[in-house]
């Protein structure tokens, strides 16, 4: 109907006005009457296929893959086979894993499992973003580093060459960091918080999300929600972090079940708070899901279902297929990054001598 009312228009044009400045220079190259109507015409039609800038979008969220990665790791590659190949068609603009990405951190047969589908994300290219969970940690024979073997398979020389990398903390880890993208018409930050995250981390998370006020945030972490609501790490991410911050969008977890729930910020935003684990010690299936988001900025829509490409096959529980409404979306004109400096961590107390008990920070 549109297109129709531009034709009619272009058509029966009204009563010539005093050209503009463009038209009169149109005119005096010999650009008017029919051909100047049809170039209009054309333009307008034109306009009609390019892509909204707040069209639908979608992230895909992979959730605890422990098992997964340890016993049925043909499901975590049959998912990130999937995902890379849809990505133009569902408009996929990242993936988020929640963390424990494997079962033993001190097993690189594991790590190497799951490696193999982050290539695959790699070679389709979708960015992803990692959470370092509880199982990730763990002292390989003659390493003292606890996430050695996440830090060479996943080192932070691995992400920052990307466009979307913004930066990394602690310094010289790949523990936490924070990433960017643009998507619906909205600037997007995504930052990582590794399991249970020290106060200085949330430092230096507020700083990110401090430093970057015209983007919509999204937290990742591993350990936040239990049934009955947030969990003893959540709780601390959400008082020493993510209630102070107007432009916190949503909080995606794993750990444990599936769960959401909502809160409102201190400034009064709306917070859409996720966890997803799908994990069962014996069913491939189980294992296969992950969690599609889509959101629709023009519908204010936030739409959850779960797919399990391996399988075919979607879970209907209302945990796992949901939707809400009236979402605001806060559109942006573009905006840079910014680089905030990753932070050492705070020096170790000094071990007590003669048998005294160390002080407690």
């Amino acid at each position: 109907m549109l297109i129709t009312d531009s034709l009619l228009l272009v058509q029966h044009p009204q009563p010539p006005q005093e050209p503009t400045h463009n038209l009169r220079r149109l005119r005096l190259s010999g650009v008017g009457g029919p051909l100047l109507a049809r170039m209009v015409f054309l333009l307008l039609s034109f306009s009609f296929l390019l892509p909204s800038q707040s069209e639908p979008f979608r992230i895909v969220v992979l959730p605890d893959s422990q098992i997964a990665v340890d016993t049925f790791p043909e499901v975590l590659e049959a998912t990130c086979d999937w995902i890379a190949t849809n990505k133009e068609k569902l408009n996929i603009k990242c993936v988020l894993h929640v963390g424990d990405m494997v079962e033993r951190g001190t097993e690189e047969r594991m790590w190497s499992n799951f490696d193999n589908s982050m290539q695959r994300l790699e070679k389709g290219g979708v960015p992803y973003i990692l959470a370092v969970g509880n199982h990730d940690f763990g002292t390989p024979d003659g390493q003292t580093n606890r996430l050695a073997l996440f830090e060479k398979h996943f080192p932070v020389t691995r992400f920052n060459a990307r466009p979307s990398f913004g930066g990394n903390a602690p310094e010289g880890s790949n523990a936490s960091s924070y990433h960017l993208f643009r998507a619906g018409g909205i600037n997007w930050l995504v930052v990582s918080l590794v399991f249970n995250p020290p106060d200085y981390i949330l430092d230096w998370a507020g700083k990110v999300i401090s430093a970057h006020p015209n983007h919509s945030v999204i937290l990742l972490t591993h350990s936040y929600l239990e049934h009955k609501g947030r969990d003893v790490s959540g709780e601390r991410i959400w008082n020493k972090l993510a209630r102070h911050y107007g432009n916190v969008f949503m909080v995606i977890c794993g750990h444990l079940s599936t769960v959401n729930y909502v809160d409102k910020g201190d400034q009064g935003n709306t917070v859409y708070q996720m966890l997803f684990d799908w994990q069962n010690p014996t069913s491939a299936e189980m294992n296969s899901y992950c969690a599609v988001l889509e959101l629709n900025p023009e519908k204010r829509t936030l739409s959850v279902n779960s797919y399990s490409a391996k399988f075919d096959k979607h879970l209907e529980a209302n945990n796992c297929k949901f939707q809400y409404t009236d979402v605001l979306f806060v559109p942006h004109q573009p905006a840079p990054k910014v680089v905030i400096a990753a932070p050492s961590p705070p020096a170790q107390p000094p071990r007590p001598e003669n048998g005294a008990k160390a002080v407690r920070p």
